[in-house]
């Protein structure tokens, strides 16, 4: 359910921003944080379907390799067009509400948009492997504190995607 949703809202997305559209199925797949891949430049793109997501704060950089080729990513990677010039996580933060993509904590205050693909990746990684550091290293956490925070921080967090 939660698949097709998220490529229902992808195909939205696409029709209104290519450029938004690949920031949030970047998010999607790798868990990366929104200044990661808003600081994707062309010479980060290996192909159209892998790009090198270069880690900040101390993180480790990452090879991240789309479900589909992007025919967004590819013409940026043959022009060496920069693929986020213009977008900053200003921008993305109200496109992203505008898709209802939040998380809200259970008072309500404190919402977590442009963070909110980074939990669900890091649950995701977290249910597979059981092991905090497979989970921090696939994030590109430098220590498995930080993941034992997203991990802690879970329980007082109430998804929200509109459908």
């Amino acid at each position: 359910m939660l698949q097709q949703a998220t490529g229902q809202v992808y195909t939205r997305m696409k029709v209104e921003s290519a450029a938004r559209a690949l920031v949030f199925m970047l998010q999607l797949v790798s868990g990366a944080r929104i200044s990661e891949v808003l600081n994707v430049r062309s010479q980060d793109i290996v192909n159209s379907q892998q790009v090198i997501i270069r880690g900040l704060k101390g993180s480790r950089d990452r090879l991240i390799t789309l479900l589909f080729e992007s025919d967004y990513l590819k013409m940026c990677y043959i022009t060496k067009r920069q693929p986020f010039a213009g977008l900053d996580r200003f921008k993305m933060y109200r496109f992203y509400k505008r898709y209802g993509i939040v998380l809200r904590t259970k008072s309500g205050t404190n919402n977590k948009v442009t963070h909110r693909l980074r939990y669900d990746y890091i649950l995701k990684i977290q249910s597979f492997t059981h092991n905090i550091d497979s989970t921090a290293d696939l994030v590109g956490h430098k220590s498995t504190h930080s993941t034992s925070h997203y991990l802690s921080n879970l329980n007082k967090i109430k998804h929200k995607v509109k459908q």
